[in-house]
């Protein structure tokens, strides 16, 4: 990816579509969120979302599940300017 070989042009106009008819997306991911970021980056897609969100390292009390239940119970407008602690909770990034 970092090279360049991964194109997805298709994906990223399915993504632009979906933004131009007004759909909130956030992206979620099992995946640590430091390399979640670092790929949806490499990928050029973190814009089509307001929400890119990974895995913590204490995987035993945050779960993909309680990631996107917190994702869930949290107003949209919040939903990009919040990240999740180690125990489920949301903190500002403000």
């Amino acid at each position: 990816m970092r090279a360049g070989e991964v194109s997805g042009a298709r994906s990223r106009a399915f993504l632009e579509a979906l933004r131009e008819r007004g759909l909130r997306m956030v992206l979620a991911s099992g995946t640590d969120e430091i390399y979640m970021r670092e790929e949806a980056d490499l990928l050029d897609v973190s814009r089509y979302f307001d929400g890119v969100h990974g895995a913590l390292d204490d995987y035993r009390s945050f779960s993909k599940r309680i990631l996107i239940e917190r994702i869930l119970a949290t107003p949209a407008s919040m939903a990009s300017s919040c990240s999740a602690s180690e125990t489920g909770t949301w903190k500002s990034k403000r």
